[in-house]
């Protein structure tokens, strides 16, 4: 099954939509969605936890979609879709789960 959406409130929240509105749950690798050495300082000079900006940051401008067969030219693997209804990252639950929400 093929899905995909923009990743606009989240990554979290919005891999949450796909995984719920398509009955699977999605498994993320924590390598492939680190923080960069750039957001790593900013958090450390901000006081904050660089991974809410990863998991919870809104307005990325990214798509984000899930396939059974590679992944095409110009997208990167960041998890994998596995049996359940959530989205976790190495198998855990992530802290953070709320993104954007315009209402």
């Amino acid at each position: 099954m093929t899905a995909m959406t923009d990743n606009s409130d989240g990554l979290i929240p919005d891999l949450s939509t796909i995984a719920a509105r398509s009955g699977v749950s999605i498994d993320l690798f924590a390598d492939a969605i680190k923080p960069d050495p750039l957001l790593v300082q900013a958090g450390a000079l901000l006081g904050r936890d660089p991974l809410e900006w990863v998991h919870a940051g809104g307005e990325d401008h990214t798509l984000l979609a899930t396939t059974a067969k590679p992944a095409p030219s110009g997208f990167r693997v960041i998890g994998e879709v596995v049996r359940g209804e959530s989205v976790t990252v190495d198998g855990r639950p992530s802290p953070y789960t709320k993104g954007w929400a315009s209402f």
